[in-house]
């Protein structure tokens, strides 16, 4: 079955009766028909979307409709490497670190310990919605999320270049790298920047 959005009414009507959703799709993407998963744990209203592949399978339209509704958004994991368009009072906003509550001043948006998170785009992306006329959220970091350094960048532009036609096609800002120094426990993270004794 191909859809795009219609799975966002039955989402919602699924959430009201069942205890456990466990829902597959597919829809026409960007490259060819995407695959998508979307679990949700309704005890006690969590609704959780994990996507199947690699990306552009439709995570950010789900979310931006869940969220308008959402006490706690969390994003669990990932930078800025990728991104979402949400649809908001009628203009348009591209996300690349922020959950997507971010727009609603009553939801609690989380950026997980899973995340790696660049400073530059991080606050770049901040000025966007200030600048958007949204200052009154709610916005929580982990002390526990990695921070993508310069060199993570200039590795990961390294690295690809180095592999020739073997490339991956990262979006070179440094991501991989970065979870690299975080599964060798070597990374940086958030805490470390407000605790500069813990780096040296």
């Amino acid at each position: 079955m191909i859809c795009k959005v219609p799975i966002l009414v039955l989402l919602k009507r699924l959430h009201i009766r069942l205890s456990w959703v466990s829902l597959g799709f597919s829809y026409e993407g960007r490259y060819g028909i995407i695959n998508c998963v979307v679990r949700g744990d309704v005890v006690g209203n969590r609704i959780v979307v994990v996507g199947t592949q690699w990306g552009d399978e439709g995570k950010g339209k789900i979310t931006d409709y869940l969220a308008q509704a959402a006490d706690v958004v969390v994003r669990s994991q990932g930078g800025n490497n990728a991104g979402h368009t949400i649809l908001f009072n009628h203009k348009k906003y591209a996300l690349h670190f922020l959950p997507s509550g971010i727009f609603n001043a009553k939801t609690l948006n989380i950026m997980a310990n899973g995340m790696v998170i660049e400073p530059k785009s991080f606050f770049e992306e901040i000025q966007m919605i200030h600048e958007a006329g949204f200052h009154d959220f709610q916005l929580v970091i982990s002390d526990r999320a990695h921070v993508i350094m310069p060199y993570h960048l200039q590795l990961d532009a390294l690295e690809e270049t180095l592999k020739g036609p073997l490339a991956v096609g990262t979006t070179k800002k440094g991501i991989g790298p970065a979870y690299t120094d975080k599964a060798m426990r070597i990374g940086i993270r958030i805490g470390d920047l407000i605790d500069r004794k813990s780096v040296v």
